[in-house]
């Protein structure tokens, strides 16, 4: 259960923007994962690329606005990408 340190109690939006960020964390490290393939094409590479630096900015910019609705933007946009 995630807890506001400023507070001392636990927060319903804090416990979905920790699941989202793992969310996004997790495909991160998929796409980490992928640019580690040395059979992978420069194309592929290229666009791979690109999706990392868009999910970093994704998690970057939930680390400091918890507001639902974008949060609930970033759930919906990386649970239906397949890497």
């Amino acid at each position: 259960m995630t807890t506001d340190r400023r507070k001392g109690i636990n927060h319903p939006s804090l416990q979905y923007a920790e699941r989202v960020r793992i969310n996004l964390e997790r495909h991160k490290d998929q796409l980490l994962d992928r640019l580690r393939d040395p059979s992978l094409g420069a194309e592929a590479r290229r666009q791979t690329e690109q999706a990392l630096k868009e999910v970093r900015q994704d998690i970057a910019t939930i680390r400091y606005r918890h507001d639902f609705a974008l949060l609930r933007t970033m759930s919906g946009k990386y649970n239906k990408k397949q890497i």
